[in-house]
């Protein structure tokens, strides 16, 4: 998928059959951990939202000066 500067964009994705992602507290942290690592230095991060079984994140490519 290619991102275009100046969009925003909802990234999403659900558990297979609707199983949970999240089992604990430290499953969530884990996850955010790579958020900051993997799409943090190519992307703001203006929303996200972390439930049991799916996630939502608000992201638009950063503009490199």
């Amino acid at each position: 998928m290619n991102f275009e500067k100046g969009f925003l964009y909802h990234v999403y994705n659900r558990g297979n059959n609707g199983e949970k992602l999240f089992y604990s507290n430290s499953n969530y942290q884990f996850f955010i951990q790579k958020i900051e690592y993997h799409i943090s230095p190519f992307a703001d991060v203006f929303a996200w939202c972390l439930m049991p079984n799916h996630f939502h994140l608000f992201i638009q490519e950063k503009i490199k000066i």
